[in-house]
């Protein structure tokens, strides 16, 4: 009986601070689904967990290659100096 009050209380101790790191994400649902088909579209496979560190940061390399040479075909190379990744003014440098 004395354990499960000891649970109870650490677990209602622990759920605010559950819920808060949920709510502070930014991103959207619709913005991962696009980041996933754009890691697609330059060969990322999910399903090989034994090289993961390497192959996602090998097809974000790819991904932002492709978005700075469509960037640079279209002659806009302020979108990449201008901001950070989350879309907010780099402090420090102007568009």
């Amino acid at each position: 009986m004395k354990n499960k009050l000891v649970v109870s209380l650490v677990a209602l101790a622990l759920a605010p601070a559950m819920t808060f790191a949920q709510s502070q994400s930014t991103v959207t649902r619709d913005q991962v689904r696009a980041e996933l088909i754009e890691l697609q579209q330059v060969g990322y496979r999910g399903d090989t967990q034994a090289y993961y560190p390497a192959n996602i940061q090998e097809a974000e390399s790819r991904v932002a290659e492709r978005t700075a040479q469509a960037s640079k075909a279209r002659g806009d190379e302020s979108s990449a100096a201008g901001t950070s990744e989350s879309g907010k003014p780099v402090p420090g440098r102007s568009k």
